[in-house]
């Protein structure tokens, strides 16, 4: 009997050698020879299965074959990990594909702090396999029972979501995706969970215990309050300064200038098309990064010359004397890239972003109303690109010679009017002879020229009595 117990322990140890090396031909080979081991632990203390094996080493053709002999899919070790969990933790991506297909469970707990496979992904950090499990979430199998958001801002034993844990270990990629799909970045733990922040903390205290700039710089761009406090009366900033985290406490101080907060609340907001999101999160950034830089700047000196200096450079960064540009009737410095479906005004993607985000979005209010366009007062219902066209401008020439210029109004860097003798004041516009106001025969909102004669360029005559 001791020497039966010797070989099968011998035919194990090779072939979690074997998978190791991923060598598909010699697991096939053992495990004709030896069926039982398909599901059998490698110790009775870890009870870890050749498939936990394999999910840890990322051996994905080796796992296909083990699903196929029949291995169990949901089986669990001495801490009730699955496999998919071990996967995850991992970052075995082309594991955990696998395991989706079979349909594993990502609704199973372990069994030392309640987490699920989501917890795991997003813990350590791999934004493929946080992507691949909240791609299973949405199938019917979990949507149609649990619910996609609840899957979401599922709780360990501690009361931490899969935000919690990526802001904790300073993944800004996988906070992110997670806010993008809905996480809630207000949630609050119930157990303090040796995270040091406290019991009834939130992600952004998570993310100043963490020390992530980026993290803390994304949650406050999602809502997040830098004056909630945990049970034990601290905030983000007593966190991050509690743990020697100057940079996140300067974004946290409550005494500083709030960031722009990505307007969700509103519907027109989750309706926008591709482009027109991405405009505006560019903006969304600039605007932060501007307003970062202005709070690590020395006393603010450093930052208001390079953003004046920076303004002047956009503004003449393409120089084209005469042309038509499409100009934001707000701002005056950037071309209109946003456009009002209803009433068809257009404004530049900073401005409409500053437009939306006026108010921080409320949990107590979440039917706050829109805003209204800033032209005619019209709730705002739907965003979407402005569409721009090529126009020609027919531009006459001292000796009745005519020139056509096709002018090309779209760009983020828009193509502005230089001002006579590098003056950018209304009175050097006027003295080129055209001024820019709004028009009140158009609904879009738009700029159009009107001439001004110079009096002393062209005389009168004056005739006697």
């Amino acid at each position: 009997m001791g020497i039966a117990y010797s070989c099968r322990h011998n035919a194990q140890q090779e072939l979690f050698a074997v998978i190791r090396e991923g060598d598909l031909q010699q697991v096939m080979a053992i495990l004709n020879k030896h069926p039982k081991l398909l599901d059998r632990a490698l110790s009775r203390r870890t009870r870890l299965s050749a498939l936990h094996y394999t999910a840890s080493h990322g051996q994905a053709d080796v796992l296909l074959l083990l699903l196929a002999k029949g291995a169990s899919v949901n089986a669990v070790n001495h801490h009730r990990q699955t496999p998919l969990m071990l996967a995850c933790r991992n970052g075995r991506v082309s594991c955990v594909e696998r395991f989706v297909e079979w349909e594993a469970d990502i609704l199973m707990f372990d069994g030392i702090n309640g987490r699920t496979c989501l917890h795991y992904a997003a813990k350590s950090g791999h934004l493929d396999c946080v992507q691949r499990v909240l791609d299973a979430a949405q199938l019917p199998a979990v949507a149609q029972t649990w619910g996609f958001s609840r899957f979401l801002n599922v709780r360990d034993s501690s009361g931490a979501t899969p935000l919690h844990l990526a802001a904790r270990f300073s993944h800004a990629a996988v906070v992110r995706l997670l806010l993008s799909k809905g996480s809630i970045v207000s949630a609050t733990t119930t157990r303090s969970g040796g995270s040091g922040c406290g019991f009834g903390s939130t992600p952004l205290h998570f993310a100043a215990r963490g020390g992530s700039t980026e993290c803390v710089k994304e949650l406050l761009a999602w809502g997040a309050d830098r004056m909630q406090r945990n049970c034990q009366g601290q905030t983000p900033f007593f966190i991050a300064m509690k743990y020697n985290n100057i940079a996140c406490a300067s974004l946290l101080n409550p005494h500083a200038a709030e960031p722009l907060v990505w307007p969700c609340p509103w519907k027109f907001m989750s309706d926008l098309d591709s482009e027109a999101k991405a405009l505006l999160e560019a903006a969304l950034i600039q605007a932060n990064d501007a307003w970062e830089k202005k709070l690590f700047a020395p006393h603010n000196l450093s930052t208001d010359a390079d953003s004046s200096k920076g303004k002047t450079e956009s503004l003449n960064e393409v120089e084209v004397d005469d042309e038509e540009v499409e100009m934001c009737c707000i701002c005056f410095e950037r071309a209109c890239t946003i456009e009002v479906q209803d009433c068809g005004h257009q404004m530049c993607a900073s401005c409409t972003l500053a437009l939306c985000c006026h108010n921080k979005p409320s949990a107590a209010m979440p039917n706050s109303p829109a805003p209204a366009c800033p032209f005619c007062r019209q709730i705002i219902v739907q965003l979407k690109r402005a569409e721009v066209k090529a126009s020609v401008e027919v531009l006459p020439l001292d000796e009745g010679r005519e020139e056509e210029k096709e002018v090309d109004t779209f760009g983020l860097a828009s193509k502005c009017k230089k001002s006579a003798e590098g003056s950018s004041s209304i009175m050097g516009l006027v003295g080129r002879g055209s001024f820019r106001l709004l028009s009140s025969t158009k609904s879009s909102g738009r700029v159009m020229d009107i001439d001004v004669k110079d009096p002393v360029a062209e005389p009168q005559e004056i005739h006697m009595p």
